[in-house]
């Protein structure tokens, strides 16, 4: 019994010590009007450099979500870029699958915004905002999110599904972010 334990104790040890160290400081998800809005911090063991790395590969933004099937630079101009992503936004029994192009400004090493084209998305508005700022020898990312579909949404699932999904697949996408990134860093 006490060797059961003891086992027990160290592969809970193990587990703890390969789980990441993301910290959510905020994570709120919420609907107005139709417009769904996600506002995040969280600290993440990672240099800013690699984190930027990270966030910044948008030819490989697939990496950081289940949801995101594709994604690609359409056009690369000297401030900007146009990227296209498709997500698979499934919420419960409803599924949409959601094509953006992007105007991505980088502001600076370490501000990104992302703004919807609706004309070439099937969404009407949508914008991402990232800030990156060194924390000791982690990084402190802030994230903020909108977006207006451009279809219908069931009452339910946008008021109360979709919401709580999007804190889940934020929480998801910002636990990855620090895999890779410290992965980057040791190497892998």
């Amino acid at each position: 019994m006490i060797g059961g334990r003891l086992a027990a104790a160290v592969a809970a040890s193990l587990l703890s010590a390969a789980t990441p160290a993301l910290e959510t400081l905020r994570l709120e998800a919420t609907r107005n009007n139709g417009v769904f809005l996600l506002d995040a911090e969280v600290h993440i063991e990672a240099p800013i450099g690699a984190v930027r790395a990270i966030v910044t590969d948008y030819e490989q933004l697939e990496r950081l979500s289940h949801r995101i099937e594709e994604s690609s630079v359409l056009e690369q101009e000297p401030n900007s870029k146009l990227v296209f992503t498709r997500v698979n936004a499934c919420f419960a029994f409803f599924c949409r699958t959601l094509e953006r192009v992007e105007r991505v400004i980088e502001y600076g090493p370490y501000h990104i915004e992302a703004t919807t084209l609706p004309e070439r998305s099937n969404v009407k508005q949508g914008k991402i905002v990232w800030k990156l700022h060194e924390a000791g020898e982690g990084t402190r990312m802030e994230y903020h999110l909108t977006l207006e579909p451009g279809f219908w949404v069931p009452p339910l699932i946008g008021r109360i599904v979709i919401p709580r999904s999007m804190r889940a697949e934020a929480a998801l996408m910002f636990e990855r972010i620090e895999e890779l990134a410290g992965g980057a860093v040791d190497g892998g």
